[in-house]
C-alpha cells in the first residue's frame, strides 16, 4: 500500500503588521551597520540581513534617501591633543539675537557648536576645543568680548564625552593646517605619533565626506594611486579616525538638554548602574536614546542631549533619570541650533563606554558584539581598492 504524503501548502503571506515590523527591523539594522562602519559593503550588509547584494543596495539607498544620510569621520580630538569644554552663557539683561551669536561663534574655529536654550538660566551653550585649560580661558574671554555691549556671564566647564561625539567643523580641520605647516613632515599627536601631511589631507576630505573615494583624493592632491587608502588605514591604526559613520535627518519635535547635578556621591554610586543602563537602553525610532552624554565638574554632574519625537517626552526622560539617587535633574530644550550640530545616528551600544563599565565593574553583560571590522575590509575589496599595504609602507 502506497501512502501518498500530502504536499505542504503555500506559506501564508505575512500580515501587514509583520511586514511593517520586518521593514523597521531591517531599517534599524542598516542604520546600525552604517553608524558603526560607513564604508560597509553591500555584500556584507546583505549577508547580515539575509538578502542578496542587489536587494541590500536598494534598501540602503532607500534608507539614505529617507533620512538624508551623510557620511562623516568620527575623529578622536583627544589624540590630536585637544581638550573639550562647554561654555554656558547667561545674559541677565537683554540677550543678543541668534545672528549676533552665530557671528561671534563662527569666528572661532575652536567652537564646534552653538545652541540657543529655552527654559534654563543659561540662554546659550557652546562646545569648544582647546589644547590647554589656559587656552580655554583665553577663548572664553575672547568670546565674551564679542558681547561687549551686553551684560554677559560665561562659565567654562571641562566636558568629558562618555557617549557619542560632536562632528567637527571644517574650519577646525583647516586650523590644524597651521600646526602642520610648522613641521616639514607633519604634526605630533597627543601620543607622540606624527601625522603626515598626506594623512592630514585624507582626514580633511573624510571629515567633509566620509564616503569620498580614495582614488578621487589621490587625484585631487596628486598622490600616487593607493596613497590615500594607505593613509586612511594609518589613521585608523593610530586611532585618529575611530570610524566612518553617519549623521541623518530624523523626524524630531525638539532636542531636550538635561542637566543632572550630583549632590550626594555615595547615593549616586549606589544607583550608577541604573544610569548606565538608562543611557544605552533602546529607543523607538531610528536614533539612539541620547545624541550626546558627557560628565562635567564645577558642579559635578552629567549633561544629556535627548532627541524627542513627541510632546511631553522630555518629562519622561527626566523621570527616568530621577531614579538615579543623589542627584537633582533639570531640563531645557534647544530653541535653535545656531552653528554646528550633533551627530544623529544609531550606534551599536555593545561598543559603548557604558556597556564596558557595566561588564568590568558591575559584572553585567547586556549586549553581544558584532564584528564590524570585517565590513571595513570587505568594503574596500568590493571597490577594488585593496592594495599591498606592506609594499606601500616600504615606499614611505
Amino acid at each position: 500500500m502506497i501512502i501518498m504524503q500530502k504536499k505542504p501548502g503555500p506559506k501564508p503571506m505575512p500580515t501587514k503588521k509583520e511586514r511593517r515590523l520586518y521593514k523597521e527591523a531591517a531599517e534599524k539594522k542598516i542604520l546600525t551597520i552604517l553608524s558603526m562602519n560607513g564604508r560597509a559593503s553591500f555584500n556584507l550588509i546583505g549577508s547580515m540581513l539575509g538578502i542578496d547584494r542587489t536587494a541590500a543596495y536598494r534598501k540602503v539607498k532607500a534608507v539614505e534617501r529617507k533620512y538624508n544620510i551623510r557620511y562623516i569621520a568620527e575623529i578622536d580630538v583627544e589624540k590630536l591633543g585637544f581638550l573639550k569644554f562647554m561654555i554656558l552663557a547667561k545674559f541677565p539683561g537683554k540677550a543678543p539675537d541668534y545672528s549676533k551669536v552665530k557671528e561671534a561663534a563662527e569666528s572661532f574655529p575652536q567652537i564646534q557648536f552653538a545652541f540657543a536654550l529655552e527654559g534654563w538660566e543659561y540662554q546659550y551653550i557652546f562646545y569648544a576645543l582647546s589644547e590647554t585649560n589656559s587656552d580655554a580661558i583665553k577663548l572664553t574671554m575672547q568670546l565674551n568680548s564679542r558681547f561687549g555691549e551686553y551684560e554677559c556671564e560665561l562659565h567654562t566647564v571641562p566636558f568629558y564625552e562618555t557617549y557619542n561625539f560632536v562632528p567637527l567643523r571644517d574650519e577646525f580641520i583647516d586650523m590644524l593646517k597651521e600646526r602642520i605647516s610648522k613641521r616639514q613632515k607633519g604634526i605630533t599627536t597627543a601620543k607622540g605619533e606624527s601625522m603626515l601631511q598626506r594623512e592630514f589631507a585624507v582626514l580633511k576630505e573624510l571629515n567633509k565626506d566620509g564616503s569620498a573615494e580614495f582614488s578621487d583624493i589621490d587625484k585631487k592632491y596628486g598622490f600616487d594611486m593607493g596613497r590615500s587608502q594607505y593613509s586612511y588605514y594609518r589613521l585608523l591604526q593610530k586611532g585618529l579616525i575611530k570610524r566612518i559613520t553617519i549623521t541623518m535627518d530624523a523626524p524630531l519635535k525638539y532636542i531636550g538638554v538635561i542637566f543632572m547635578k550630583i549632590t550626594r556621591f555615595g547615593k549616586f554610586s549606589m544607583t550608577r548602574a541604573r544610569l548606565l543602563n538608562n543611557i544605552i537602553s533602546d529607543k523607538k525610532g531610528p536614533l539612539n536614546r541620547y545624541l550626546l552624554v558627557g560628565d562635567i565638574n564645577a558642579p559635578n554632574g552629567v549633561i544629556f542631549f535627548a532627541p524627542c519625537t513627541e510632546e511631553g517626552e522630555l518629562e519622561d526622560y527626566k523621570k527616568s533619570l530621577e531614579a538615579v539617587k543623589g542627584t537633582v535633574v533639570t531640563t531645557s530644550i534647544i530653541a535653535k541650533r545656531i552653528l554646528g550640530d550633533l551627530c544623529f545616528r544609531r550606534f551599536d551600544n555593545a561598543y559603548s563606554e557604558q556597556e564596558k563599565i557595566l561588564e568590568e565593574e558591575f559584572k553585567i553583560k547586556t549586549k553581544e558584539k558584532t564584528d564590524y571590522s570585517l565590513l571595513k575590509s570587505a568594503a574596500e575589496q568590493e571597490k577594488g581598492l585593496i592594495i599591498d599595504l606592506k609594499e606601500l609602507k616600504n615606499k614611505n
